[in-house]
């Protein structure tokens, strides 16, 4: 009697073990066949969204805003963004340079952030990186070929507040049809940049006085330069700063001003 309630209490330990583990596996793999959902996670998203920068506005003083869109630069100038140190900004006496570029950037959940760069680069009242920082470098350098771009300075000419004054040796001639304007902003938006050091030094090295002069006033003040040199090449300058040297076939148009 005592071996036949033994066997069945055997008996109902070992169902009761096999129970048990089948329950287990059938709960555990129900369990990896849903999707959790965690607080970290929505956290991590919520972090990705308000970091990921999608446009970027490049200004610079009376030159046009250049609106960054492109995914891939984007990505590329905030990751050597996030790469600098970053310090609490003290405001010290104005920086006069004319060269200061701003702006804001905008991130997907809707968020801009401010920034100035002069010598250092300010975002929100944080100041990142140092003045000899080779990240911090090419990023100034990344922006100003964007605003100082052959594309963004042709826009300078659609302005209907700028003046624009075209010299000879003899005088000069306020261009003000809206259709002479937009033949100028055409050849201009169409030129070439050269590249080639070598090019450029033979030309300007020929060149005596230019033949012409394109001046570019805001509020009387001259911000931008173009001078013609021949049939095919001229430069231009920001607040007296060269910035390239242009080939294109702006001669003719000139001739056809004066």
């Amino acid at each position: 009697m005592i071996n036949n309630k033994m066997k069945i209490y055997i008996y109902l330990f070992v169902f009761l073990v096999v129970f048990l583990i089948f329950t287990g596996f059938y709960l555990t793999n129900k369990d990896y066949n849903k999707v959790f959902f965690i607080n970290d996670n929505t956290e991590l998203i919520k972090k990705y969204i308000s970091s990921t920068p999608i446009k970027i506005e490049i200004n610079m003083k009376f030159l046009p805003t250049y609106i960054l869109t492109n995914p891939k630069d984007i990505i590329d100038l905030w990751k050597k963004v996030l790469k600098l140190p970053t310090y609490n900004y003290i405001s010290t006496q104005t920086d006069s340079s004319e060269n200061i570029i701003s702006g804001y950037i905008y991130f997907l959940d809707g968020r801009k952030k401010e920034f100035e760069f002069s010598k250092n680069l300010i975002i929100n009242n944080l100041t990142y990186g140092s003045e000899d920082d080779e990240d911090l470098v090419w990023i100034k350098e990344k922006l100003m070929s964007m605003i100082f771009s052959v594309e963004n300075i042709s826009r300078v000419f659609l302005n209907s507040k700028n003046k624009i004054i075209i010299f000879n040796h003899e005088r000069g001639s306020y261009l003000k049809e809206t259709k002479k304007i937009l033949e100028l902003y055409k050849v201009i938006e169409n030129s070439i940049t050269i590249e080639s050091a070598e090019k450029m030094g033979k030309i300007l090295q020929n060149s005596t006085a230019p033949l012409y002069k394109i001046k570019v006033l805001r509020d009387n003040i001259e911000f931008l330069r173009l001078n013609i040199y021949d049939e095919n090449h001229f430069s231009v300058y920001y607040m007296n700063t060269f910035l390239y040297l242009l080939e294109g076939n702006l001669l003719p148009f000139l001739k056809s001003v004066f």
